[in-house]
């Protein structure tokens, strides 16, 4: 089975080439196997050839790199065979040895269209500290280099649904696969759009003890239409500046007080799906689940229904937590985050006293 994954990466992207595998011994075994690697491509190439600080060429012109302060769309296509149940991408520096989880996309709900598309936050950079394929997918953008961190490989492991790693074809014991080739790290010049952003507001489904009360988010609720007795529904509003359209959003929620559960609660928006107020201002709504049991998040659902916003009694305050954004455009992504001016404080039990008419 081949599947499309195209990932649009913020700061430092994944890697272009085939092949290789790292070895890592997994105890568990299963009969997932990951069988072929096709390709993985940026949509940035260097202008010039690119030398290291000794004079050594690391690219020549035309290779693609990763543009570090830039959104960096990536194609990766592969082939498996078993019970795929989720892809793990991550990043290896070079000369480091560090890596770093960028993306864990679950399959079949991660993959729409052949594929899946991410957006990864600013700030995975381990390189610095030391289906079939769709041509029309990807703008290849020349783009002019004024400073070079170092290199990074990709590494991608695949999981059964009990979880257990799926093995690299052709080997015993490899579990991660990892790129022949690391592609440069680089500054790449500034990107002419100057397009910015912020948070202007987070709404939930519920206020707290009134009409007019603070926007809070419940574990457990009582009262609530059947089927969501743990799912509060938030709605992000953003403003967006520039002439550069958007192409993605990689939507969060963050614990205030811990990141316990920050992983398990993303979701990308497609442009398509962005509800438009005009004059740049877009709406995000989704769907908190906290069906597990755990506090909340635990999975995200985009664009639900629209609900009223409810009047609940509230009792046993867990924490709070906060959405961040990273807004991917043509040629550039930028993370933001509503930490100061949009945190919510979600509650272990919530009971419904008033449905009201007013939009979420």
């Amino acid at each position: 089975m081949r599947r499309l994954l195209i990932i649009v990466v913020g700061l430092t992207g994944l890697i272009a080439s085939c092949g290789g595998g790292g070895v890592i011994v997994d105890p568990k075994p299963s009969d997932l196997r990951l069988t072929k690697v096709d390709e993985f491509k940026t949509q940035y190439t260097a202008k010039t050839d690119l030398n290291d600080d000794n004079g050594n060429k690391i690219a020549s012109a035309g290779d693609y790199i990763i543009c570090n302060n830039r959104g960096n769309r990536i194609r990766v296509a592969f082939d498996w065979t078993g019970d795929l149940s989720s892809v793990q991408l991550r990043l290896k520096g070079l000369r480091t040895g560090e890596v770093t989880t960028t993306s864990v996309i679950n399959y079949p709900s991660g993959f729409t269209d052949g594929g899946v598309e991410t957006t990864l936050a600013p700030g995975i950079a381990p390189q610095i500290v030391g289906g079939s394929l769709n041509s029309q997918s990807i703008t290849i953008m020349p783009v002019e280099v004024t400073k070079l961190y170092g290199r990074s490989y990709l590494q991608m492991q695949i999981f059964d649904k009990a979880g257990r790693n799926g093995k690299v074809a052709g080997s015993t014991d490899a579990i991660t696969f990892q790129s022949v080739t690391a592609l440069p790290v680089v500054e790449c010049a500034a990107d002419s759009a100057n397009v910015s952003a912020k948070i202007d507001n987070t709404r939930t489904e519920y206020r707290l003890n009134s009409a007019s009360g603070t926007f809070i988010a419940c574990d457990s609720i009582i009262g609530n239409i059947p089927g969501r007795n743990h799912s509060t529904q938030v709605a992000v509003r953003f403003s967006l500046q520039g002439n550069s359209p958007i192409h993605s959003v990689n939507i969060g929620l963050r614990g205030q007080n811990s990141s316990q559960y920050d992983s398990n609660y993303r979701a990308v928006v497609q442009a398509y799906q962005l509800a438009s107020a005009g004059n740049g201002r877009y709406k995000i709504a989704f769907d908190a689940n906290s069906s597990t049991g755990a506090f909340l998040p635990q999975s995200i659902i985009v664009s639900p229904t629209a609900g009223k916003v409810k009047v609940v009694a509230a009792s046993g305050k867990v924490g709070a937590f906060y959405p961040e954004l990273t807004i991917a455009t043509q040629t550039a992504a930028f993370g933001i985050n509503g930490r100061v001016s949009s945190s919510i404080d979600v509650y272990s039990n919530c009971n419904v006293i008033q449905t009201t008419n007013e939009d979420i």
